[in-house]
């Protein structure tokens, strides 16, 4: 904890000239494994979410699982926002000939921020640090015995009008868990993320995506389109693979992004 406070306040320091401009249209982490660079701009709340259905063959045990994921956002300055993310999930398995239930419940309870760095000017990207705390707030069947953290830093870089990429690289100290939660591992992993997005036309969106693990390197694809519907509201669908010696795993998961505005101009 002591670490995170001293890392937030070197990039504090180190980019006090950063001025982010509030986007006229919502600017979501959605679809897509990726998160973005910017932040909301004070005073604006805006909330993420979105249900996930993914199937996972091995040979031990095959698996189904449901996932509704929840992704709170609220600007407190132009280039600070405060996040909490809400995960609720349902694993179910086939043991012999019966489908069971393995576990159900409130999965996944994290806190924390993102800081913006840096405005993308030619080559230097826009450029911000996240910084979470994974909580023991879950339900039973996905006990933690203590809290982990997550550090991620996010960049993004406008190639061209209509095309546009994002990369995220993280670190993740899951703590010890019961294995069975939305993190599922001890010690700790990589996980990274190349995203690009295109502009297809006013209101549509589409995006192609490669994203893993970089200490136990598996690539997972995923490829999806988002709908602007407002300003402030957009949808969006996408789906995903996973293929590697031991599991293969696929997902389909739909959402939406919603903007409040309370900014006084």
């Amino acid at each position: 904890m002591r670490l995170s406070i001293y890392i937030l306040i070197t990039f504090i320091f180190f980019s006090t000239n950063v001025k982010a401009q509030f986007s006229e249209t919502i600017s979501s982490d959605r679809p897509g494994q990726s998160f973005t660079a910017t932040t909301l701009g004070k005073s604006v709340v805006q909330i993420q979410t979105g249900y996930n259905f993914s199937n996972e063959d091995s040979d031990s045990t095959p698996k189904k699982s449901q996932l509704s994921t929840t992704f709170f956002r609220l600007g407190i300055t132009e280039t600070f926002d405060f996040e909490a993310l809400v995960n609720y999930r349902t694993i179910r398995g086939d043991v012999g000939t019966k489908d069971s239930l393995f576990a159900q419940g409130l999965s996944n309870l994290q806190l924390g921020f993102k800081y913006q760095l840096l405005e993308n000017n030619g080559w230097v990207p826009t450029l911000a640090f996240q910084g979470r705390l994974i909580t023991k707030l879950v339900g039973k069947d996905y006990e933690r015995k203590n809290v982990g953290m997550v550090y991620n830093m996010a960049s993004y870089h406008q190639l061209k009008p209509w095309l546009g990429l994002t990369m995220n690289y993280g670190l993740v100290l899951p703590g010890e868990s019961s294995g069975t939660d939305d993190l599922g591992i001890e010690g700790y992993y990589l996980p990274a993320t190349l995203n690009f997005a295109f502009v297809v036309s006013d209101k549509i969106g589409a995006f192609v995506e490669m994203y893993g693990n970089l200490n136990y390197f598996y690539p997972s694809f995923d490829a999806g389109l988002s709908y602007l519907i407002t300003n402030n509201l957009m949808l969006d669908v996408y789906g995903g693979f996973n293929k590697t010696q031991v599991i293969d795993t696929w997902f389909v998961e739909g959402g939406l992004s919603y903007r409040l505005n309370w900014r006084k101009e």
